[in-house]
């Protein structure tokens, strides 16, 4: 049995949901170490995702994994997506990467994005000095996002 916090703020009991916990606490010690049993090192992370059927407790157990990531001193970032954001391109990429992006300078954005920033950096609303504050259009994204 676990705790977490509900999304109005309560408190909450996750029930019959040890085998989930157990697969989260693993995947967790694979992509972020620091295993606080044993102090593994740190790693360089990934993603956890869960799927299944609205009703059946997806956002209570992603909110416990959230917490026990936090806790192992993991960075979480986290968004929702849905029916509606499925038309709205890069929407949950958007609500990932923007407030890490918007705490930091240009630089600290080239060395997270690594040669991928002149693509990434426009699709998340980051402009780079190169544009000017234009989006760099290629002629394959103007074919496929109507650019």
């Amino acid at each position: 049995m676990a705790e977490y916090m509900s999304q109005n703020g309560t408190r909450r009991t996750l029930l019959e949901r040890e085998r989930e916990l157990r697969a989260v606490d693993a995947a967790l010690t694979e992509l972020c170490g620091t295993d606080p049993a044993d102090g593994t090192e740190t790693r360089g992370g990934g993603v956890i995702a869960f799927e299944g059927p609205g009703g059946v407790g997806k956002t209570a157990l992603l909110g416990e994994a959230r917490r026990r990531a936090a806790a192992r001193g993991c960075t979480v970032l986290r968004a929702r997506g849905g029916e509606h954001e499925q038309g709205a391109a890069f929407h949950v990429v958007r609500q990932l990467f923007q407030p890490v992006l918007a705490a930091t300078g240009e630089d600290e954005h080239r060395r997270i994005l690594g040669g991928w920033y002149e693509i990434v950096a426009p699709a998340v609303g980051r402009w780079s000095r190169a544009t000017a504050g234009r989006p760099i259009r290629r002629a394959s994204a103007t074919a496929s996002t109507g650019w």
